[in-house]
């Protein structure tokens, strides 16, 4: 497995990642037609050009042989680094390409002046949740919010500091 920045000619196979993803991790917050729009309207063409050009985000992509199978986009400010979205093809989860992406995409973070990292899953993404926990964030809220097609859905944010990422990775 490989784990690289993604390019623009990454741009299909985000969206595909992202409509199949979110078809199974939200089947009752996103219908097939509201993923395939969400994936397409977060992650056009312009959107990955952006995250790729700007030098406060990154999106991260994994691929198997010529496949891509997953993706992480990230954000860092001042001192906070966040992962904003991090899916795997339902196909290839439990097989170690999350946790590849999230490796590279909090020491990266870290690396760029990030004194803490968080990421936001819907409060819905059992699944999401289990991984960051057993990733070794910690819940900071759940009564944050985000909004979908126009509606509200509960989020929940993990927080993540240098000094616990430290522990881990040793």
């Amino acid at each position: 497995m490989i784990v690289r920045r993604a390019s623009e000619a990454d741009a299909a196979d985000v969206q595909r990642v992202a409509r199949t993803a979110w078809r199974v991790d939200y089947p009752e917050v996103l219908n097939r037609e509201n993923a395939a729009e969400a994936a397409t309207d977060w992650y056009d063409d312009a959107t990955i050009t952006q995250a790729i050009e700007r030098p406060d985000t990154r999106l991260y992509v994994a691929s198997l042989g010529n496949e891509v199978v997953g993706f992480a986009h990230t954000y860092v400010g001042e001192d906070r680094g966040d992962v904003l979205r991090l899916y795997v093809a339902p196909g290839y989860r439990q097989q170690g390409v999350g946790t590849a992406l999230l490796d590279r995409a909090v020491t990266d973070l870290f690396e760029a002046g990030a004194e803490a990292v968080r990421a936001m899953v819907l409060t819905a993404n059992d699944h999401g949740r289990a991984f960051y926990e057993d990733a070794g964030f910690e819940l900071g809220t759940e009564d944050a919010e985000t909004a979908i097609d126009g509606e509200t859905h509960a989020e929940c944010r993990y927080r993540l500091d240098e000094a616990q990422w430290a522990a881990i990775e040793a």
